[in-house]
């Protein structure tokens, strides 16, 4: 039979090499370190960023050409008023010359004071034709483009 109490006294003399704790420390402070920094990369990326009102409307600017030209002005004052208000929310209730001297404030240009941009006052209500919501379109991208990286 066997002695199992010899066979148990030869084992306790077999144990792992003691280690330095400082060695252990910084080892799992290093490791904790580096999933800290990869859960926070994955969290950012894995969000979605939140786009400025002038990109927004830049997007929503491209997608309303395929509108007959009414439509297309319609869209382009609504587009107008929501951008005016996140601004200024005073500013959604102006009318007329108030209101276009507001969006030359606000794009700091004089498009809608001056140029084709008038069409946004008391003449929204008037008939356009394809050519000046052409025109429209182009104008106002140029103006939202030269914010599309600016926060809001």
């Amino acid at each position: 039979m066997m002695d199992h109490d010899n066979l148990l006294g030869k084992l306790r003399d077999i144990h792992p090499p003691l280690t330095d704790s400082l060695t252990v420390l910084v080892a799992m402070s290093l490791l904790g370190g580096f999933c800290g920094i990869l859960i926070a990369m994955l969290t950012r990326m894995g969000r979605p960023k939140k786009k400025s009102i002038y990109l927004q409307s830049l997007e929503r600017l491209i997608r309303s050409r395929q509108y007959p030209a009414p439509e297309r002005i319609a869209i382009q004052a609504g587009i107008l008023r929501e951008i005016a208000a996140s601004l200024d929310p005073g500013a959604g209730f102006l009318r007329g010359d108030e209101w276009l001297s507001k969006l030359d404030l606000l794009f700091q240009t004089n498009f809608f004071t001056s140029g084709n941009g008038r069409i946004f006052g008391d003449e929204l209500y008037k008939p356009v034709s394809t050519f000046t919501a052409n025109s429209l379109d182009d104008e106002l991208s140029l103006i939202l483009a030269r914010y599309k990286h600016e926060r809001n």
